[in-house]
């Protein structure tokens, strides 16, 4: 008598195409955040390994931070606004630092790379651009209105930018094997440069009792931001977003409570 064996099992292909899900929804998904380099590593071979769906509760949760990461950022672009409309008004920039919005400009441009490395991520790149549009309409005002030796600086900062933006990024791209990675460490960098660059009004302001060269609305948003990209990073497992987040956070609560002590308790 022959032994039997028992018949092969037959495989469903929309299981094996599931399987694949995970990583590719993380790139296709409107709400889809940038992916970090950990995220992408794959073993080598045909398939993709399987990866565990995170909990509905914690993709909810994402995608809200990543909503409010998105608001807050817009937010802390508009916060300077009230600035640049006391510069158009008074056809002077006085004692405006044109600093913050150069860095916010670089900021921008960085981020903007980081989103458009593989996988690309639309959303996080029209964010970013919108900040790059927003920030030179800006220092735009600030080369209308400044003083020559003003004019010049911001020049040569424009001139700069640019010329290291088309160089470096056709670089990165090309001649590295993660330019996420680069690109996420310089954002970092930048990132808590301009959430720390609000700090000299601190100072001022502390010394000279007198809140009126500090913007709430500035250290509030920067506050918030941080908040939302804190969070995000951590659900989403990325330390990109999650380092200059907590930078933000204590930047932000220093500004709000230096405002707040020396508005309601030296002046009443």
């Amino acid at each position: 008598e022959k032994p039997s064996f028992p018949p092969p099992q037959q495989h469903d292909g929309a299981t094996s195409h599931t399987m694949a899900v995970p990583i590719q929804a993380a790139a296709t998904s409107p709400l889809a955040g940038p992916v970090s380099a950990t995220q992408r590593k794959q073993p080598a071979g045909d398939a993709p390994a399987p990866q565990p769906s995170p909990p509905p509760q914690q993709d909810r949760a994402e995608n809200a931070f990543l909503v409010l990461g998105y608001v807050f950022t817009v937010a802390l672009y508009l916060s300077q606004a009230p600035t640049v409309w006391g510069i158009w008004v008074a056809r002077q920039v006085g004692q405006s630092k044109v600093d913050m919005f150069v860095v916010t400009l670089v900021s921008c441009i960085v981020w903007m790379m980081y989103g458009l490395a593989d996988p690309p991520t639309l959303p996080f790149v029209i964010l970013n651009a919108v900040g790059i549009g927003i920030e030179l309409l800006y220092l735009g005002l600030f080369l209308c209105f400044s003083e020559p030796w003003g004019r010049i600086k911001i020049t040569i900062s424009l001139a700069l930018i640019a010329g290291a933006s088309a160089i470096a990024a056709p670089c990165v791209f090309s001649f590295t094997s993660d330019p996420q990675l680069v690109f996420g460490i310089i954002g970092d960098g930048v990132s808590i440069v301009m959430y720390g660059g609000p700090l000299r009004e601190v100072i001022s302001v502390w010394r000279g009792n007198n809140v009126g060269n500090m913007s709430l609305l500035v250290a509030g948003a920067l506050f918030l931001n941080g908040i939302s990209w804190t969070a995000y990073g951590h659900l989403a497992e990325n330390l990109y977003f999650t380092v200059p987040g907590y930078f933000g956070i204590a930047f932000g609560a220093v500004q709000i409570l230096v405002w707040v002590i020396v508005r309601f308790i030296y002046h009443g």
